[in-house]
């Protein structure tokens, strides 16, 4: 994988630079918009760093359950999280530069078309999310099903799938309103809203673990998602109700 990433990156690189995507050149530290770049950088930082203590914050409380919980969440999330990098990746990193220009050319009319492309993408989400639901059981059993995996860890790691799955819609949402924060340069509201859900996904897995096990630590890691994409476009929608 490794490696893999150090060719990918080098094969991209070359083919930038020959095409003058790109240009090397050192920086201009008097500048505005580098200036800009290294007051954005802390938040930007520190709202990363505390978003991927969530998921060592659900591996802490799956070693406090039977064992081959662990094992049983990274199952389980792997069909989820495979859904919502082929859509992140191809949105995310077109719609950040998209909304840096649109947000200086008319700021009323980006907010628009954020909500128009957030509604798509939650209808379609949605939709995709509901047939994986319901095809749960047969993904599991045809990709992992072998060998050491029985039919009794199907069964597990499909509904623990099936919680993961609800955050789908949430999850891309999401990533399209952080894409769009950053691009505006509000990174610092995402600090905040990243120790709210660290807190809460800590207070909500020791909450849904004692009532529905290994189930409850999926289900709450969906419902930190749901509520984070929430106040996200609460604060969107705030933002875009203030002049400019």
């Amino acid at each position: 994988t490794l490696i893999g990433s150090m060719f990918g990156f080098i094969f991209l690189l070359t083919v930038a630079l020959k095409r003058k995507i790109i240009h090397l050149k050192f920086p201009d530290f008097k500048s505005d918009n580098v200036k800009e770049l290294f007051r954005q950088l802390p938040p930007k930082l520190a709202a990363n760093i505390l978003s991927g203590v969530n998921d060592i914050v659900d591996q802490y409380f799956a070693a406090a359950l039977v064992v081959g919980s662990i094992a049983a969440l990274n199952y389980g999330v792997k069909i989820p999280m495979f859904s919502i990098g082929i859509v992140t990746m191809a949105l995310g990193n077109v719609l950040l530069p998209y909304f840096s220009k649109k947000a200086i050319e008319n700021r009323v009319e980006t907010f628009k078309k954020l909500k128009r492309i957030l509604k798509l993408l939650i209808i379609g989400s949605s939709c995709v999310a509901i047939v994986l639901i319901l095809l749960s059981t047969p993904i599991i059993t045809l990709i992992f099903e072998h060998n050491a995996f029985t039919s009794s860890d199907t069964v597990i790691v499909s509904k623990i799938q099936q919680m993961y799955l609800l955050q789908i819609p949430a999850y891309i949402a999401g990533i399209i309103i952080v894409r769009f924060l950053e691009a505006i340069n509000k990174n610092t509201f995402m600090v905040f809203a990243a120790i709210f859900s660290l807190l809460l996904n800590i207070g909500l897995n020791y909450l849904f673990m004692k009532i529905w096990g290994v189930y409850g630590l999926a289900l709450s890691t969906s419902v930190v998602c749901i509520l984070n994409t929430t106040i996200l476009y609460l604060y969107v929608n705030h933002l875009s109700k203030k002049p400019a």
